[in-house]
């Protein structure tokens, strides 16, 4: 008997079965137009074993990423690590030296939890981030969301709406300026040409710099922090 799998079956216009292991940790079934629901999952089941083992590969790298440490987790806020504490605390909470945690908590609720705080701290950091710097470069902008995203650190839409990974207070302060700015930006050339990367170097000078030393660093955690 298998437990409960996450599973999504897509249609596809492939000849052949194909099965692949989602960034989180779900299974996707990719299968010819017209193959049975039935004959798909015999597939998972047949196959779930070998995918179940390289998913436990997969979370393992993640929880190192995450964590730094397995035996002493600790975690990264605004682009600095710190040690976790368990004890009595029913939440995640922060007190500038240690993030206190539940004792006995797994690697995923942990995870769970490290989500939920850095969502909290988004919502609190960057609406008047944005503000600040937008009113000083007297830039307009619609609205703001924090959202699960881990393709790209923020985005900017037509009507001027801001997109920011809940990720961003994770990382180092400088590095969430620049994406903020780079997100501003794009109020103004929603393309990456000369006059957006001009404006762009004119309100955070050394983004270039900026964006080589952390974008790299980053993009593997923001993969782990929101699959």
């Amino acid at each position: 008997m298998y437990p409960e799998i996450n599973y999504t079956i897509y249609k596809t216009k492939r000849k052949n079965l194909l099965l692949k292991l989602k960034n989180d940790g779900s299974f996707a079934i990719y299968c010819p137009k017209g193959y049975s629901k039935i004959k798909a999952l015999d597939f998972l089941y047949f196959n779930y074993d070998k995918m179940k083992i390289l998913a436990d590969k997969k979370n393992k790298k993640k929880f190192l990423t995450l964590f730094t440490n397995l035996s002493a987790p600790s975690l990264m806020y605004l682009g600095k690590n710190y040690p976790v504490s368990f004890g009595t605390s029913e939440n995640l909470t922060f007190d500038g030296i240690y993030f206190y945690a539940p004792q006995n908590i797994s690697f995923e609720k942990l995870h769970l939890l490290y989500k939920n705080f850095l969502r909290a701290e988004a919502k609190r950091i960057l609406p008047q981030l944005v503000k600040t710097i937008a009113e000083k470069n007297d830039f307009s902008y619609g609205k703001i969301y924090v959202k699960n995203i881990y393709s790209r650190f923020g985005s900017c839409s037509s009507k001027k709406n801001l997109n920011f990974s809940l990720s961003l207070p994770a990382f180092d302060y400088d590095f969430i300026k620049f994406i903020v700015c780079h997100e501003l930006v794009h109020t103004v050339y929603l393309n990456h040409g000369k006059q957006f990367h001009d404006l762009l170097n004119l309100i955070c000078p050394y983004s270039r710099s900026i964006e080589l030393n952390f974008k790299n660093k980053y993009s593997e955690l923001v993969r782990c922090i929101c699959p």
